[in-house]
């Protein structure tokens, strides 16, 4: 009932390197902070604690050192960035010291500490870059703080310091202005409830909230894929992804003009009662998907819980990492009289899963 799925190309326990050999657009870009109101470039330093680091610095797109060219693997959902000497930037998530987490200019190839998830476009939206290494979104170091500027992937949710504008100079892809979704009424209207029902949600972007620390609220958008291609890009590595309708919202998403969401789970281990969690039509999460995909790295399950009373759950279905779930009316649940589909009320993301879980939040 469950197919299995290797989403990246090469596995993290036997090489470093990831092939990106699908569907690529590449653009020349200015990052600007939207705290400090600088663009980030490549520092060029003797000191090498400064060298190659990226920090928001430029009151104007100078020189060839504010110049970024960033490459979208539709497929993988997976961004890169380089600078203009070729160098990849990579979150330093393991070098010990003040410079733990900073983005430096310095790989040759494309490791998987350079790989990012962009959220955004080019149309004075606001932008997110998140290490998908680490989980964490790319935020500037603030004013009069040691190192002012600089940028660092440490954040678990978006904030100010997190917030970037990208600007486009060229692109390698004549369909360079598309990435942008249209905000249509009825996802304006979702978002607009959703943010006012969850204290502390923020838009990221014209296609997703994110509504609390490690929770992303998706709308459906056409990615041009199928395949396992199209499992990376509906869920970003590193993430657990539940949507409303069966194959992942595919099959009916343009059928009746209604929009379809999905929720990305990034935390791990996290545990959430998903009626907590509004939904844009109205209510909760809580009852409502159909289908899934665990992302996470290996190995790692999903736990999914059905509301019995007295703030009781059980677990009905679980899901490996690298699997998905196409459509839950067709799974076997745990306890016989207790459905998959539409029936699900809690998620755990890694840990134990006991077969029975109370929520004492």
């Amino acid at each position: 009932m469950v197919a299995r799925a290797n989403f990246v190309k090469e596995d993290e326990q036997k090489a470093n390197l990831v092939r990106i050999d699908s569907n690529v657009r590449c653009y020349l870009v200015a990052v600007k902070s939207l705290l400090l109101h600088r663009y980030v470039a490549v520092e060029e330093s003797d000191e090498p604690e400064r060298d190659r680091v990226l920090r928001a610095r430029s009151q104007s797109v100078a020189g060839p050192w504010e110049k970024l060219t960033l490459c979208d693997d539709l497929a993988a959902h997976v961004t890169s960035i380089r600078n203009y000497k070729n160098f990849y930037v990579t979150a330093e998530h393991e070098v010990s010291g003040k410079v733990s987490d900073a983005l430096h200019a310095s790989a040759k190839e494309l490791v998987v500490t350079a790989q990012f998830e962009w959220l955004g476009g080019f149309r004075g939206g606001v932008s997110t870059f998140r290490a998908l290494r680490s989980g964490r979104y790319v935020g500037v170091v603030g004013e009069g703080a040691s190192r002012e500027g600089n940028l660092r992937a440490l954040s678990k949710n978006v904030g100010s310091a997190e917030r970037f504008e990208v600007s486009l100079l060229t692109s390698t892809d004549p369909r360079e202005n598309t990435r942008a979704w249209p905000l249509d009424s009825q996802v304006r209207d979702g978002f607009d409830s959703v943010l006012s029902r969850m204290r502390g949600a923020a838009q990221l972007d014209d296609t997703s909230v994110q509504v609390a620390e490690g929770v992303v609220l998706r709308v459906w958008t056409p990615v041009g894929a199928s395949g396992f291609e199209l499992f990376g890009r509906l869920c970003p590595f590193a993430s657990v992804c539940l949507f409303e309708d069966g194959s992942w919202n595919n099959n009916s998403a343009s059928r009746d003009g209604r929009p379809r969401y999905s929720l990305q789970f990034t935390s791990c281990p996290a545990e959430w009662d998903l009626g907590d969690i509004p939904h844009p039509d109205g209510g909760g999460w809580n009852d409502r998907a159909t289908s899934i995909i665990n992302n996470m790295s290996r190995p790692k399950w999903a736990y999914f819980y059905a509301y019995i009373g007295a703030r009781d759950y059980r677990r009905i279905f679980a899901v490996l990492s690298w699997s998905i779930a196409e459509g839950l009316d067709h799974v076997q649940s745990q306890i016989p009289d207790l459905p998959v589909n539409d029936n699900i009320d809690a998620i755990l993301i890694c840990g134990k899963g006991p077969a029975s879980w109370v929520d004492n939040r």
